[in-house]
C-alpha cells in the first residue's frame, strides 16, 4: 500500500481544507508584491501553510524556490543561499517566489542571521514568503515589524473527520465512525498527523 499522506497530499486549490480567505491573501500578496515586505504565515503543523504556497505557485505558473530555515546556521549562509536566490532570475523565464519554511527553526546562536534576513527582505525584488508554527517567539520580534502576518487556524475536528472518511471510502477501508472521530480529536488540528495515524 502506498503512503496515504503522499497519495492525498493537496495537489490543487480545491484540495485545501478551510483556507479560502487565506489563499486570497497570499495570492494578493504575490500578484501585488511591494518591495520591502515579506509575508509571514503562521499556524499549527499540518494546517496547510506550505501546501498552499506550493499549489498557488503552480496555479499562477511561478517558479518556487523552497528553503528550510533550520538549514541556515549563520549570517553567512543566509546571505549566500537566500541572497543568491533573490538575485537569480527564474530558469524558465517566469516569475519566482521564495519560500522560507519553518522560520522558527532559524538558529538563534548567531544574532546576525535575523538581521541578514531582514536586509534581504528589504531589498528583494521577488516575493518572499515565510512560514512559522509560532510568532510569539522573542527572537522573531524584529522580523515581525517587516512582514505582513497571516494566521492559519487549527483545523476543526469535523473537517479532519470528513477527510479521513473520504480517504477510507476511496481506499475501500472498512471503518468505524467513532474511531475516525477519535483520530480527528487526537490529531489536534494536524491533518497530516491524522492521515499518518489512519495508515
Amino acid at each position: 500500500m502506498s503512503l496515504l499522506i503522499n497519495k492525498y497530499k493537496p495537489k490543487k486549490i480545491d484540495d485545501l481544507v478551510g483556507v479560502d480567505r487565506e489563499i486570497k491573501v497570499i495570492k494578493d500578496f504575490i500578484l501585488n508584491f511591494k518591495k520591502g515586505k515579506a509575508l509571514l504565515i503562521f499556524g499549527p503543523c499540518g494546517c496547510g501553510k506550505t501546501s498552499s504556497i506550493e499549489i498557488l505557485a503552480e496555479d499562477l505558473d511561478l517558479e518556487l524556490f523552497e528553503l528550510n530555515a533550520s538549514n541556515f546556521r549563520d549570517k553567512a549562509s543566509i546571505e549566500n543561499i537566500l541572497g543568491s536566490a533573490i538575485k537569480q532570475k527564474s530558469l524558465f523565464s517566469k516569475g519566482k517566489i521564495i519560500l522560507l519554511d519553518e522560520i522558527d527553526g532559524l538558529s538563534s546562536k548567531d544574532r546576525g542571521g535575523l538581521t541578514a534576513l531582514i536586509k534581504i527582505i528589504q531589498t528583494s525584488e521577488l516575493p518572499i514568503i515565510l512560514t512559522s508554527n509560532d510568532v510569539e517567539l522573542e527572537k522573531l520580534e524584529s522580523l515581525i515589524k517587516k512582514v505582513v502576518l497571516l494566521e492559519y487556524k487549527k483545523l476543526e475536528d469535523e473537517r479532519i473527520f470528513l477527510k479521513l472518511k473520504d480517504i477510507c471510502e476511496k481506499e475501500k477501508i472498512k471503518f468505524n465512525s467513532k474511531d475516525l472521530e477519535k483520530l480527528a480529536i487526537v490529531s489536534r488540528g494536524d491533518l497530516r498527523a491524522a492521515i499518518i495515524d489512519l495508515q
